[in-house]
């Protein structure tokens, strides 16, 4: 599966809310290296449910941008888009619970089974 689009909208998200910092810095805010979030930006790796959770919660998201993340990172059967447009709030309380329980049950879902991967050095 394709992660750049994903990842492309986290750097967006990134630079929108620290517009003077750099990758670097903004990793260590988080915290998760700086490595594996570039990573993330760029395709590479997929987030995990409790990562893409940390990044949106330090990107201070609103739930529509969250939505389309969490989207972007596991699509969403037909039914469930219909779903999301008639009760969004409804809908994205149900989502996030899912898939929280989906991210614990499938540790393979996660890089390396831990939200942040260190790289060899």
């Amino acid at each position: 599966m394709d992660f750049k689009t994903l990842g492309q909208k986290l750097k967006e998200y990134r630079r929108q809310h620290f517009p003077s910092e750099g990758l670097r810095a903004v990793a260590e805010k988080i915290p998760i290296h700086f490595v594996y979030l570039h990573r993330i930006e760029t395709g590479l790796f997929k987030p995990s449910q409790k990562m893409l959770d940390k990044l949106c919660q330090a990107y201070n998201l609103s739930n529509e941008e969250k939505f389309e993340l969490y989207s972007l990172n596991n699509p969403l059967p037909e039914f469930l888009q219909q779903l999301s447009s008639q009760d969004f709030k409804q809908f994205t309380n149900i989502y996030f619970r899912s898939h929280k329980k989906d991210d614990e049950k499938n540790p393979e879902n996660r890089i390396h089974g831990t939200d942040d991967p260190k790289p060899s050095e």
